[in-house]
């Protein structure tokens, strides 16, 4: 059995910071809201990590941790209170590595996950959820969805706190709309090759995918209109032969009303593709790095964090990209996460490797006026290059202003800071 080992953590950050008419169930930070200290998690050594921050003030942590045929998921959660201690919420063995993770916009969660049942690569395994209500740290027992073969599955939420559940069948790509245990099911026209998610605040959403034909890669979005409506054949955005573009990153983010945004590495920067809705045209620009970050905004707007460290934006209804917004002058960048907030306030966090053999990680705020707070180093982390840079640091936000990051130190350890 090939262990999958390239853990992939799909944000539908659209979604998650979705609605100007939001309620906030957990208090905000104060006026004088701080880094606190870290805190090291109850995981296993070298876990890859994502981290959300919730609404209702309560922050989850995924940690995947193993090798091949003992890999599992830990799912810590800690309290609103600026005291609270991480908990582990539950585990659960033979996962596959693959997990995704959202917190609804109305307080609650849900997260997604695979159990690794294959002999081969490209035998099915078994898709499960979780979710948490509003306020709690306690998780409901996983429910099992089904079979899930290659290509994958991913996870997102709107403003109503309406789950969305994308997957890939033997046959089909199912999606289910509703929340667990209340499932309105629908069959895409077609099969797509894989599967990553993006939920916009009206429940509008695209399904980006990656595949082959017989002589290029080809990357294509199927869209809906609607919460509920049906979703159209996939259109191709771009075709490429360069293995750079089959086996780089990618992202998508939709916004309300059918604006979507996507971009991946290419072998000559970061390639980005815009519509401003569901039957515009595709709209593309490259951008210096290769590490790069793509966050969906309340307002529609999107951002493109990448290189070293840069910050650019483009409304939903343009596809034109703002000056770059340079966030710090560093050098060496290997991986790079930015998280939004209500209005301009946003967190981008940061690894940073000058071979030194102790690589950084690096954080910067910035409020909801627009200010840039100062640079701030987090920690010496670990960073292995060749396995994805969001397993090394990671960072969340809410609405209400938290914040959380989650990092590795030389020794292995993980960490998570809060920002209360």
């Amino acid at each position: 059995m090939t262990l999958r080992t390239h853990v992939t953590f799909r944000r539908a950050l659209a979604a998650a910071t979705a609605a100007l008419t939001l309620v906030v169930l957990g208090a905000g930070p104060s006026s004088a809201a701080s880094w606190r200290s870290s805190v090291a998690l109850p995981v296993a050594r070298l876990a890859a990590t994502d981290v959300q921050v919730g609404e209702d003030g309560i922050t989850d942590v995924t940690a995947v941790t193993g090798s091949s045929g003992s890999t599992t998921l830990t799912m810590v959660t800690v309290g609103a209170s600026s005291g609270a201690v991480p908990q582990v919420a539950w585990s659960r063995s033979k996962v596959t590595g693959d997990v995704a993770l959202v917190e609804s916009p109305k307080g609650g969660a849900v997260v997604a996950w695979t159990r690794d049942t294959a002999v081969e690569w490209d035998d099915p395994t078994t898709l499960y959820v979780a979710a948490r209500t509003a306020g709690s740290t306690t998780w409901t027992s996983p429910t099992k969805i089904g079979l899930v073969h290659a290509g994958g599955f991913d996870l997102g939420v709107d403003r109503s706190g309406r789950y969305t559940l994308a997957y890939r069948t033997a046959t089909a790509t199912r999606v289910l709309t509703g929340r667990p245990g209340s499932w309105a099911a629908r069959t895409l026209r077609a099969a797509l090759p894989s599967v990553d998610l993006a939920v916009a605040p009206d429940g509008t959403a695209a399904l980006l995918s990656v595949g082959d034909d017989s002589s290029a890669a080809v990357l294509s979005v199927a869209s809906r209109a609607s919460a509920t409506g049906a979703w159209t054949a996939p259109q191709v955005v771009r075709r490429d032969a360069s293995p750079v573009f089959l086996y780089g990153t990618q992202s998508v983010v939709a916004a309300s009303g059918g604006s979507v945004t996507v971009a991946w590495s290419s072998g000559t920067g970061v390639r980005v593709a815009s519509r401003t809705s569901t039957t515009g045209s595709w709209v593309s620009t490259t951008v210096p790095g290769w590490f790069f970050d793509l966050t969906g905004r309340s307002d529609g707007r999107v951002e493109l964090a990448s290189g070293a460290v840069q910050v650019r934006s483009r409304a939903a209804a343009s596809t034109t990209w703002s000056t770059p917004t340079t966030v710090a002058t560093r050098s060496g960048v290997v991986g790079i996460d930015e998280a939004a907030g209500a209005t301009l306030a946003a967190t981008v966090a940061w690894v940073e490797d000058r071979g030194t053999g102790a690589p950084g990680v690096y954080v910067r705020n910035r409020s909801a006026s627009g200010s840039w707070g100062s640079v701030r180093r987090a920690a010496d982390t670990r960073v292995e290059y060749g396995d994805v840079p969001h397993s090394f640091v990671g960072v969340a936000r809410s609405l209400a202003g938290r914040a959380a990051l989650v990092y590795q130190s030389p020794s292995g350890k993980v960490w998570l800071q809060r920002y209360l």
